[in-house]
């Protein structure tokens, strides 16, 4: 039994190999000027690291969240898994800030929902819901209330043994 590790390595997988696109397909539409920044695959990480550790944002995280078994017949299950995708942004301009969050939540949830499927990792995947940080502040002379991030939840379904 593997629960959630084929889900978050596939989600990675995914990411990896199709965000860039995605961030470019978003900002070839852009017309405001806030285009999503060039990501790397050392952004991309397996855990969601806590907004205290010093970040090269764009970073983004894939954490777990709850898995439990549907349709259980005692010789196999169909596993549901959650998975939390977060991307932290910074930026010194707040709208900025708030339209860039927004354009990688749109591109991270059209990656990993593409084809409702995620490889080998799961045969189904769904949209939870998502969750802003702040974006704004009552000091703007203080950078480091700049960075924030936005939160995907996704859920994943494979067959479990």
């Amino acid at each position: 039994m593997e629960l959630n590790d084929p889900v978050i390595r596939a989600a990675h997988r995914r990411l990896v190999d199709e965000l860039p696109a995605a961030a470019a397909e978003i900002n070839a539409s852009v017309t405001d000027g806030f285009e999503l920044p060039a990501i790397g695959d050392s952004q991309i990480l397996t855990h969601i690291p806590p907004p205290s550790e010093r970040l090269q944002p764009p970073t983004i995280g894939i954490g777990d969240g709850r898995s439990q078994f549907e349709d259980d017949i005692g010789s196999s299950a169909t596993g549901r898994h959650e998975l939390l995708i977060v991307v932290y942004e910074q930026s010194s301009d707040q709208d900025a800030l708030a339209w860039i969050l927004r354009r990688w939540t749109q591109a991270i949830a059209t990656v990993a929902l593409d084809t409702r499927r995620l490889g080998d990792g799961a045969w189904g995947t769904g949209l939870i819901g998502t969750a802003p940080g702040p974006t704004r502040t009552d000091n703007p002379d203080d950078p480091r209330e700049w960075l924030s991030w936005s939160g995907i939840r996704l859920w994943a379904k494979r067959d479990e043994v």
